[in-house]
């Protein structure tokens, strides 16, 4: 099992959470930072404000860790960088005069949030990295997500994202290997496991002959018995049709990103009837493939759908409705086939699989409560 975790999302939930305990610790007082007096205009943690995020974080991490022990084999920390989104969808709306909306809206930070962002990147990520093996990857143009989108193509081995973002749910796989993604509680009442909605068939169709054995198969099984475990414990299993997923976004948009629908009168019963339609005039197993080789016979077929469902006879509104379709499957759609080239090259160039080093389990589990 390999181990892929949202690297901004790890931090936002943990720093929102040290924050909580450091405004009820009188030793911090009513600021967690203080203004460095080497360095006019900068800021630094105050002591006590490191000290509760480090073993905050670690500890937090030993939890995301600890329902696989040792069978994890690679363990990704991956992070944002200024996204290529942004540049197409400016591209965009000067091509075609639609789509002119703030990619991700308008999301508000704590100023001075980077300060924990900044000790833990540093001053914990690099011993994380040194003694553990932990990969740390961020590649210049690129979000997390197309980097976790990367590996799932590329890394033919059992996966777990954790993350809090949804949207991984379209990488979701049951058949040959498995990828699952783990989500926090945040604001819900419990935490969350995403898998296919075949995922429980697939499992009990490969069960392991312990006398003649493939290696999968008992990875597998080791996934199963973790999902188990641990919907026993506090987690909600949640099962998901990826191919769903992505297609009722590249039609309905994303409003958690800002993200507008391919025409403002797809309401979500004619988003429901659009995709039925989808269903009885092709085979769904295919639908994610032409989704991502942008299909210009399933474009078609999807326009013609959309514009009979909202009976639309304009050709310069059906032209638009296209354009919307288009722009929402490259920003929505998790697949390299989707990126830019140069960025799918930039990432391929920094993230190195074939020889990638190993997570070390037993030693972290020994020391990390100790760093």
């Amino acid at each position: 099992m390999n181990i892929i975790v949202d690297g901004n999302a790890f931090l936002n939930v943990v720093t929102s959470i040290v924050k909580n305990i450091l405004a009820n610790d009188k030793r911090v007082g009513d600021k967690y930072y203080v203004s460095d007096l080497l360095s006019e205009d900068t800021f630094i943690l105050k002591q006590a404000s490191k000290d509760a995020f480090r073993s905050f974080s670690l500890n937090y991490l030993g939890s995301i860790f600890a329902p696989f022990k040792e069978n994890i084999s690679s363990v990704f920390f991956v992070f944002d960088s200024k996204s290529w989104r942004k540049k197409f969808i400016k591209d965009h709306f000067q091509e075609h005069g639609e789509g002119d909306f703030n990619y991700k809206g308008q999301r508000k930070y704590d100023d001075k949030i980077y300060l924990f962002f900044d000790y833990f990147q540093t001053e914990i990520l690099p011993t994380l990295s040194d003694e553990y093996g932990i990969l740390v990857n961020r590649v210049q143009g690129a979000e997390g997500d197309d980097l976790i989108a990367y590996i799932c193509e590329n890394l033919k081995e059992d996966i777990c994202i954790w993350s809090v973002d949804k949207d991984l749910t379209q990488l979701l796989e049951s058949s040959s290997r498995k990828v699952i993604l783990i989500m926090p509680k945040m604001m819900t009442k419990y935490k969350k496991i995403y898998t296919t909605n075949d995922f429980s068939e697939v499992c009990q169709s490969q069960e392991v002959d312990l006398f003649n054995f493939e290696a999968e198969a008992i990875d597998n099984s080791t996934v199963s018995n973790v999902i188990d475990d641990l919907v026993r414990k506090d987690y909600q299993h949640l099962r998901i049709d990826p191919t769903l997923d992505i297609l009722t976004k590249v039609i309905a948009g994303d409003s958690s990103d800002n993200i507008p629908r391919a025409h403002p009168k797809l309401t979500a019963s004619k988003v429901v009837k659009v995709i039925d339609q989808i269903k009885e005039s092709v085979m769904w197993a295919d639908i994610k493939s032409r989704i991502d080789r942008n299909d210009p016979e399933f474009a078609n077929l999807l326009n013609e759908v959309i514009c009979e469902t909202l009976k639309i006879k304009d050709p310069g509104e059906s032209l638009t409705i296209r354009n919307n379709i288009s722009r929402n499957r490259t920003i929505i759609r998790l697949s390299t086939a989707c990126f830019p080239a140069e960025v799918t090259e930039t990432i391929s160039n920094s993230i190195k699989l074939e020889n990638r080093r190993r997570f070390n389990y037993f030693k972290f589990k020994k020391n990390y409560k100790n760093y």
